[in-house]
């Protein structure tokens, strides 16, 4: 009987020993588990926050491009506004030229007649 007793009791202790053994695999497998959930969960957070940086740095840059599209309108429209009185300026000037040079080509017509009256008329006394 002892070594029908051994044999029982050895028995018990393989499978005491081979439960141990599974359920010790099951909460390592489960530990492991768990460490990889974090690890995905760790990278993802840190996914969201570089792509919320690259958004709101995208989004400052968007808004500083704006002000400048903004700040060249105005310039633009600056430039334009100068431009055209500049040309304006130089049409009165154009336009004050091209007057006096049609009262200087009458005076000198006046001129010429009066001369050529004159040759006539010392002509004349002659």
């Amino acid at each position: 009987m002892p070594s029908d007793f051994n044999v029982f009791w050895g028995v018990i202790f393989g499978v005491v020993t081979l439960i141990n053994i599974i359920s010790g695999l099951f909460i390592a497998w489960s530990n492991r588990s768990k460490q990889r959930v974090k690890e995905v969960e760790e990278k993802t957070e840190q996914n969201i926050r570089r792509e919320t940086e690259i958004g709101l740095s995208i989004s400052h840059i968007n808004s500083k491009l704006d002000d400048i599209k903004v700040d060249m309108k105005v310039q633009n429209n600056s430039l334009n506004e100068k431009l055209e009185k500049y040309i304006q300026k130089s049409d009165e000037k154009y336009e004050k030229l091209s007057n006096e040079v049609v009262k200087i080509s009458e005076s000198v017509k006046s001129a010429h007649n009066r001369i050529d009256e004159l040759k006539q008329h010392g002509n004349k006394n002659e």
